[in-house]
């Protein structure tokens, strides 16, 4: 079952949607200019996960933000995302968002998926 609706997250307006499944929950966001239908050819190989997908502000059915945001902002948008159901997500993905970095400046490792 799939729920697509627009929710309320610290004054920002966010077009979710929730694909019900099994095991612990993936949140998921899209990239730069990209809504996140985009990201549904992966969301579709991911099988039976249970899966939060979300337009980031000013990108697809998502309000644009008030005023600018980094990094930090966006992380907090995400993990208030499934607050509203109170499910117990673990893992976050983001297609288009750069390189991440570690405290010392060092790069994350490399993590590649493909859909089988």
């Amino acid at each position: 079952m799939t729920e697509e609706r627009t929710i309320d997250v610290d004054g920002q307006s966010l077009r979710i949607r929730i694909r019900r499944g099994a095991g612990t929950p993936l949140l998921i966001f899209n990239g730069i200019g990209a809504s996140f239908e985009l990201l549904d050819p992966f969301v579709d190989a991911l099988k039976d996960v249970e899966v939060i997908v979300f337009d980031v502000p000013g990108v697809g059915g998502s309000a644009a933000p008030r005023l600018p945001y980094r990094f930090s902002g966006l992380a907090r948008l995400a993990t208030r995302c499934w607050i509203p159901w109170a499910i117990g997500i673990r893992s976050m993905c983001s297609a288009s968002r750069g390189v991440a970095r570690r405290p010392n400046n060092s790069p994350l490792p490399a993590v590649s998926v493909a859909a089988a």
